[in-house]
């Protein structure tokens, strides 16, 4: 039996585990190469950085993945390039890994759009390092505001900030309930927006 050819896969997101588990049980071997040991799934991501999930709740060991797969090895590593002529991926901290046929599925990046200023000061959220980064951030602003007691005194208070909301909330309520009653500022915002979804068509039939 001559050598089976080599298949590299750069890159454990959806798109290369999917690649890497249909090669199962084909004449080939395989090579799945991440810069992290470890897949994220990232329609949770926000729930990481609102303190939903913890970071381990939505990111799983790439070899926990694949430990039935013979054909298949995990390589953790940065792609820094790849040498066409010699037909090898070259590595940051690895010898070049050879290949006979390549998959490249790294993913996609955050982009600005040309808006001055947005890669200084805005936060991307792709990655699992993005969404610790946004829940420390936000923790930490209301550990700051915790700290200097100034800081929500100085905040408009709910009865003066939206005297239309509130105004809006009782109509609503009236003319849906029969009878008219305060409402609590939280449960004003509710009602508001009820109302507003109740006269959008889009919205009708929601459930809410």
């Amino acid at each position: 039996m001559g050598v089976r050819p080599h298949v590299v896969i750069v890159g454990a997101g959806f798109g290369g585990l999917a690649v890497a588990r249909s090669l199962d049980r084909h004449p080939v071997e395989v090579t799945l190469i991440d810069r992290n040991n470890y897949t994220t799934f990232q329609p949770l991501l926000y729930q990481v950085a609102t303190a939903g999930l913890n970071a381990a709740d939505i990111a799983h060991p790439i070899r926990g993945l694949f430990h039935r797969q013979r054909n298949l090895r995990v390589l953790m590593g940065e792609v820094t390039g790849v040498d066409w002529e010699r037909r090898e991926v070259l590595l940051a901290e690895h010898q070049p890994v050879a290949f006979d046929h390549l998959v490249l599925a790294m993913g996609a990046v955050a982009t600005w759009f040309g808006v001055p200023g947005a890669a200084e000061y805005a936060v991307p959220l792709y990655t699992l390092e993005d969404a610790v980064d946004v829940r420390n951030h936000v923790v930490s602003r209301f550990e700051a505001a915790d700290a200097d007691p100034s800081v929500s005194s100085s905040w408009p208070s709910s009865s003066t900030a939206a005297p239309a909301a509130n105004s809006a909330a009782t109509t609503s309520r009236t003319s849906r309930v029969g009878r008219s009653e305060k409402t609590p500022p939280m449960a004003t915002a509710t009602v508001t927006w009820t109302a507003n979804a109740a006269a959008t068509p889009a919205n009708t039939g929601s459930g809410r």
